[in-house]
């Protein structure tokens, strides 16, 4: 098994009681020993039967362009990828405002994701009127030469 970006990349907040961060890599650091069984008995606890496992890593970012991080990934050599999203205190995962910088990144990132799995009426959005901001123009950008 491989391990990846073992060490978190630890947010300002990680030394606070309520980091789910830190929750994160105290729950799930113990489980890498030195026999390096932790982890598969976690999976199997979960109801995951999918074999050797091929690497698990703290901070998993899937997608450098979208660039959402889960905090704890464990991925199967059969491929199946299991994410961990933890929270502690948070009370929800956040939300996104209705700008056209939010709605450049949902149709150059997660519209083509899911197209083929939900009817066109729940991806409609309401239009918008401002302008482009800056950061819009500059993730157009790299969504046309990724």
């Amino acid at each position: 098994m491989r391990v990846e970006s073992l060490a978190p990349f630890a947010h300002q907040d990680f030394h606070h009681l309520n980091s789910s961060q830190a929750m994160c890599f105290n729950l799930f650091f113990p489980l890498f020993n030195d026999d390096q069984r932790g982890i598969p008995r976690l999976t199997t606890a979960l109801g995951f039967s999918d074999g050797a496992i091929e690497n698990v890593a703290f901070e998993f970012v899937p997608d450098s362009i979208e660039s959402t991080n889960f905090d704890f990934f464990i991925r199967f050599r059969s491929q199946r990828r299991v994410y961990f999203e933890l929270k502690l205190s948070e009370r929800s995962f956040g939300s996104a405002q209705n700008d056209r910088n939010h709605n450049l990144k949902f149709e150059g990132i997660y519209e083509k994701k899911v197209a083929d799995r939900f009817p066109a009426r729940i991806l409609q959005r309401r239009p918008i009127s401002e302008e482009l901001p800056g950061d819009a123009e500059h993730l157009a950008h790299r969504l046309q030469h990724a």
